[in-house]
């Protein structure tokens, strides 16, 4: 998969689950709509974890870390729910092991990366990828972000409203040519 392809994915997702455009996205309104997904916020994850997705006996869990800040906690949450929609087949073929994302890359600027997936592993390095680029345009939809942007021309006003990282608001604003 392409990343255009993970970010047209993304824009789908957001017009099907969140019709109305809220800001933020409203993740556990989404879910409920999808029978065989879970999502938990979980006290006893380890630090170094942001989140996971597992699938098991039909169903598949989201498990996010409730112990990072809430912008981390809902970029965390587009993160897996891009790879329940980019990559749910992998996932059923490896239940085995599922997807952890561990945050001493997740709360940097850089991308996403799990112990089994260093960067000779390109296709584990391609579905990270993706899934942020996914978590992105579905956190930060390009009219909804355009819109605010014109109102403040603030970064940190637009992270605030859509409740995201400072750092990820501006690589999304600088994606779009708006900074």
């Amino acid at each position: 998969m392409s990343i255009r392809a993970a970010k047209d994915k993304a824009i789908l997702v957001g017009a099907e689950y969140n019709p109305s455009g809220i800001v933020p996205f409203p993740f556990q309104d989404t879910v409920d709509k999808i029978d065989e997904l879970d999502l938990f916020y979980l006290s006893n994850m380890p630090d170094e974890v942001s989140g996971a997705i597992f699938f098991q006996d039909g169903v598949f869990s989201i498990a996010i870390n409730k112990n990072k800040p809430t912008v981390r906690q809902n970029f965390t949450a587009a993160h897996e729910l891009g790879h329940y929609f980019l990559h749910k087949q992998w996932l059923v073929d490896n239940s085995q092991t599922g997807l952890v994302d561990y945050a001493n890359v997740l709360d940097s600027e850089g991308m996403l990366l799990r112990p089994d997936a260093m960067p000779t592993d390109e296709d584990s390095i391609q579905k990270e990828q993706e899934a942020n680029n996914f978590a992105a345009v579905l956190l930060m939809p390009e009219d909804k972000l355009r819109q605010f942007w014109n109102l403040t021309h603030n970064v940190n006003k637009c992270a605030e409203a859509f409740q995201v990282s400072v750092v990820a608001m501006a690589i999304r604003l600088e994606k779009l040519g708006l900074v």
